[in-house]
């Protein structure tokens, strides 16, 4: 082996020496190693290598999220980046990388604060490292409520996390809290401008068409709305009804018309929610509260206004002469009709109101003198109706003007009265202790008046006690007003004339009514006592037996009753001619006479009764009694036509009374009765009627009739055919109308219209009708409002298939709305598909309808089983294994399980294997302790369906270890802690048993360990102690900055046991410390 390599450098010196001696030298080329280094924080594109002299590298430095890049030390200086580098020797360089420092400023609106606490990162000043994350807790102070966030946010949330990816500035803003939507009295208050929160995308409800975009809702605390949407405003008035205890429920009305509802408004956290359901839109919206909001200043606030359009405001006029018109125009923004009134006009005067414009205009009458000052008022007050109350004005304006009126030349005589029914009904029936409704008649006459302004006397009979008549001369009108105090039924008759007596009277106009007074129903029943006594009648003046001529001679005949009696007397008349009536007058408590008075007014025999008793009228104290007397006297009245009547006559008029001559009604609809008062000198027949008489055109069913007795024309009936009717009825005097010298006739239409066909419709007022739920969980109740369209009956039966068990339907009938609520039953599971029938019963003709959906149940599982193997109690000693707990499970929906594990010590796990076998295993890596652990077994439904779960337990203590007592070090631990109330501190860190999180957590330390509690608390003092209680007592030994609220508590615990820290002010605020 030594003569080989001997051989071998022999050979290679002889190689070296047989080189040509001209050749080139060789120069060895030399590398140098490179090293490119970083600092936390980056990476760079090249990290070293061996690299031959005098060639160049190049690298580029690569910061990391939340890092910047500063510059190179080493064999590099400067901040190029990339950097080139020419290697002429062995090169060390550094790329040198440091967080990003962010600043995060936070503000707050209102009456609150704003608490921060570092989610992630390990830095906390004036500035953060770059990715920080903050977590910010707004805390409004009492009667205060956090609204939103703004600035570098817009959430909603108290708590919200910042992370700083940059310098950030968010506030707080709070605002007053508002507790109820009603004050003490039960009275709505949530009243004001609500603006309406805008939809998140995708979240456009379901608008009916495409203006159901609400911006704002206004109510008014005159009972008024108004609705603003994208393209048109609605304006109305509201009630409210309380359906819950916090949900409200507001009708609208536009008008008379029913506009729609605000449906289940409530108040959540100083914002409204609520269901809008009209003819325009069907949505679910939210709103907040306009703080800005001036009701008084509102634009969109009902208003009316008005001014002088034409004509005189003052004006002088002669009586009977024209006065000049005056048109006054009116505006108004206001929903509802503009009622109008005026007072104080002079008789003739009157005002028109047609299409906002008022017109007064007539010529004041003879008997008018002097100034009125009129007064035109305006509202937009609503009366009540059958169906709807009453609503006040919420605008109101009036209008002022003058008429003076200067008197003509006095008559001296006059030939002429009638009296018109102007206001209320002659013919009234009422209970005891009621008032009657006012009765209004107006005097047309032209006989000047007296001194008082009145021109006739005037003379009034059976009006009932309590009841009275009186006249305004300002107006002519006579008014008949009161409250009854007896019991009966009054035939009243009132009769104005031109002279002291009506016997001599020339110029006669009257008028009759009845009055019926029934008893109350809280009449008392005190019995009524005896009264034997007598009474007897006598005719005193006049004839018992007479005969008189018709429209011209007067009636006047007086009987006289005597009695014994204590109570007053009661007397009636029946069987009078038409224009006679009777008075009734006590003249002492023994004397009382009938004076039977008047002008007949139709021919023919009249045989009367005069009934007279002790009979005692019910009245609201008293029972009526029965009569204990009584006596009746008859006479009779021959009624002849005269025999100086007129054998000519030159006029007829007719003038309409009452009712509208021109109708539209529906078949099977009786007319609106329609009077007209007949005017002519032509003198009567045998019966009463001085014209003959035709009709043409009128509607099979409808008639006219003629009545004598006050010389009106009377057009009622119910038609019996579809069809439009021009009718025209004529009076004259001849035998045929053609050859008539006096005609007067009247003119109308009547139409009437078929019955139209009924149609019933539903609609969706609120829930879902697809909708799915759990087994055991109330549906969302789905109401449907019923509409019927010319139907004569109502909604009477529903029928339902198809429902799941434990949900049903139900038909309200007050207000037409069929509900579907309830709750499946746990058995229950599937999609249902419902369909509910109703029908309305159309007076015997029923139509039916129907409404369908589909209602999907979740079935309700149960998670089953418990440990088989091993034991779920158990005792080791440190660094010993646990036994094997082994444990059986099933779901019976056969969905797959799930296990979480809690409370286990370190190094020993719990894991579900796929045949649902729970294996609980390992060795504790924890030291010693009590270990009392949770396992929960879930299993995992499809979306939407409920989670149910199954716990089992034990605990583990491990004992410390015997051989060996230096096996865990002691360690240093460091725990976060915040307060965001006074009822918990939270703390975030690591114990020996792992992550330590929530609120008052227990932490879990050996013997010899420290633990740094970082405080950032305020108003919150930290302790340690030995007892949890509150103060200062207790504290335990060795522990540094104790009572800190912002600050760092150090101790290292020399012995073992359970400590606690605990909050000095707030008992609450307490957690367990466990030394081992």
């Amino acid at each position: 082996m030594v003569l080989r390599r001997v051989f071998y450098l022999i050979f290679l010196l002889f190689l070296a020496c047989s080189k040509d001696k001209d050749e080139e030298p060789q120069y060895v080329v030399k590398n140098y190693d490179v090293s490119i280094e970083t600092t936390e924080g980056g990476t760079v594109s090249y990290t070293g290598g061996s690299i031959q002299a005098g060639q160049t590298v190049t690298v580029n430095a690569t910061p990391s999220d939340g890092y910047k890049f500063t510059g190179w030390s080493g064999d590099a200086t400067g901040n190029e980046n990339p950097l080139t580098v020419t290697v002429y020797s062995n090169t060390n360089i550094t790329a040198n990388f440091e967080r990003i420092k962010y600043v995060l400023n936070v503000g707050v609106i209102g009456s609150g604060q704003v608490s921060q606490s570092i989610v992630s990162s390990s830095k906390k000043g004036e500035e953060y490292n770059a990715g920080t994350v903050i977590r910010l807790n707004a805390n409004p102070n009492s009667g205060s409520l956090f609204t939103t966030w703004s600035g570098s946010t817009s959430e909603t949330s108290n708590e919200i996390d910042i992370t700083l990816d940059g310098s950030k500035s968010v506030t707080a803003t709070f605002e007053e809290q508002i507790f109820d939507l009603v004050n003490e009295e039960n009275v709505f208050v949530g009243t004001g401008r609500w603006k309406i929160r805008k939809p998140k995308t995708g979240d456009r409800g379901s608008g009916k068409i495409n203006h159901c975009e609400i911006t704002e809702l206004i109510f008014r605390k005159d009972g008024t709305f108004t609705i603003v949407f994208s393209d048109l405003t609605v304006a109305g008035i509201y009630r409210v009804s309380q359906s819950q205890t916090s949900s409200f429920s507001i009708d609208l009305s536009v008008g008379r018309n029913n506009y729609g509802k605000i449906d289940k408004l409530t108040l959540t956290d100083n914002y409204i929610s609520f269901s809008i359901v009209s003819t325009d839109c069907d949505k679910s919206v939210q709103a907040d509260k306009d703080k800005d909001y001036d009701e008084s200043k509102d634009p969109l606030a009902c208003k009316i206004e008005g001014s002088l359009l034409s004509g005189p405001q003052s004006q002088v006029v002669s009586s009977t002469q024209s006065i000049a018109e005056v048109k006054y125009e009116f505006t108004t923004n206001c929903p509802q009709l503009i009622n109008s009134s005026v007072s104080n006009l002079p008789p003739g005067v009157a005002m028109s109101f047609v299409d906002n414009v008022a017109t007064i205009s007539g010529a004041p009458t003879s008997q008018a003198s002097g100034v009125y000052n009129y007064l035109i008022s305006l509202d937009n007050a609503l009366s009540a109706t059958a169906t709807d109350p009453a609503a006040p004005a919420s605008a109101e304006f009036s209008i002022e003007g003058t008429i003076e009126v200067t008197s003509s030349t006095t008559q001296t005589s006059c030939s002429q009265a009638s009296l018109t029914l102007v206001d209320g009904n002659p013919n009234q029936a009422i209970f005891i202790g009621e008032s009657i409704g006012t009765i209004v008649w107006e005097l047309s006459t032209d006989c000047p008046p007296d001194s008082n302004g009145v021109p006739l006397n005037s003379s009034a009979s059976g009006l009932p006690q309590g009841v009275t008549y009186s006249f305004s001369g300002q107006n002519n009108r006579i008014f008949v007003q009161g409250t009854p105090s007896s019991v009966g039924t009054y035939s009243y008759n009132i009769v104005y004339y031109n002279s002291q007596l009506l016997s001599t009277s020339s110029v006669v106009a009257s008028v009759t009514g009845v009055i019926s007074v029934g008893a109350s129903s809280t009449t008392s029943s005190t019995t009524c006592s005896a009264d034997p006594c007598t009474i007897s009648g006598a005719l005193v003046s006049g004839s018992q037996s007479l005969t008189t001529t018709v429209s011209t001679d007067s009636v006047l005949v007086r009987y006289d009753f005597t009695n014994t009696c204590s109570q007053v007397l009661q007397a009636s008349v029946t069987g009078l001619p038409p224009g006679v009536t009777y008075i009734v007058q006590e003249v002492d408590a023994n004397l009382a006479y009938v004076q039977l008075r008047g002008i007949p007014t139709s021919v023919g025999n009249y045989n009367y009764t005069i009934n007279v008793d002790n009979s005692l009228i019910a009245t609201a104290s008293a029972p009526a009694c029965a009569a204990t007397a009584s006596t009746t006297i008859s006479g009779s009245i021959s009624v002849v036509a005269s025999s100086t009547a007129a054998t000519s006559c030159t006029q007829a008029s007719i003038s309409l009374v009452s009712g509208n001559p021109n109708q539209n009604i529906t078949l099977g609809n009786a007319i609106g009765n329609v009077t007209w008062g007949l005017s002519t000198d032509c003198p009567p027949d045998g019966n009463g009627v001085p014209l003959n008489s035709s009709a043409s055109g009128l509607p099979s069913g409808v008639n006219y009739s003629f009545s004598g007795q006050n010389q009106q024309i009377i057009l009622s009936g119910t038609p019996s055919s579809v069809g439009t009717y021009s009718y025209n009825i004529v009076y004259y005097n001849g035998q045929q109308l053609s050859g008539s010298s006096v005609t007067a006739s009247v003119t109308g239409i009547i139409s009437i219209s078929s019955v139209p066909s009924c149609t019933i419709s539903s609609s969706v007022l609120s829930g879902s009708t697809s909708q799915v739920v759990n087994a055991g969980s109330p549906i969302t109740d789905i109401v449907y409002q019923l509409d019927s369209s010319n139907c004569a009956g109502s909604f009477t039966s529903v029928n339902a298939s198809g429902l799941p068990s434990g949900v049903s339907a139900s038909l309200d009938s007050s207000n037409d709305r069929i509900t579907l609520s309830g709750t499946p039953s746990n058995q229950t599971s599937g999609t249902y598909n419902y369909s509910i029938s109703f029908e309305n019963s159309n007076n015997g003709s029923p139509v039916s309808s129907s409404v369908s959906g589909t209602i999907t149940v979740n079935p309700v599982c149960t998670v089953s089983g418990s440990i088989t193997s091993g034991n779920a109690d158990q005792t080791i000693d440190d660094g010993q294994s646990i036994t094997d707990i082994i444990g059986s499970f099933s779901s019976s929906c056969a969905y797959p399980l799930t296990a979480i594990a809690s409370g286990l010590p370190s190094g020993v796990t719990a894991t579900l294997s796929g045949n649902n076998q729970l294996l609980i295993a390992g060795t504790p890596n924890s030291g010693a302790g009590t270990f009392t652990y949770q396992i929960a077994i879930y299993d995992n439904p499809s979306s939407g369906q409920v989670s149910s779960s199954i716990t089992v337990g034990g605990t583990i203590a491990i004992n410390p270890s015997t051989t060996s007592s230096s096996t865990n070090a002691t360690q240093t631990w460091s725990i976060n802690v915040t307060a965001q109330n006074s009822a918990n501190y939270q703390l975030s860190g690591n114990d020996r048993n792992g992550t330590v999180t929530g609120n008052d957590p227990t932490v879990t330390i050996a013997l010899g360990d420290t633990l740094n509690f970082n405080v950032d608390a305020a108003g919150h003092p930290f302790y340690l102690k030995t007892q949890s209680t509150t103060g200062t007592g207790n504290q335990v030994s060795g522990a540094t900055n104790q009572g800190t609220e912002n600050g760092t508590v150090t101790w290292t615990p020399t012995a073992t046991g359970t400590y606690y820290y605990i909050c000095s002010l707030h008992g609450g605020m307490v957690g367990t410390i466990i030394v081992q």
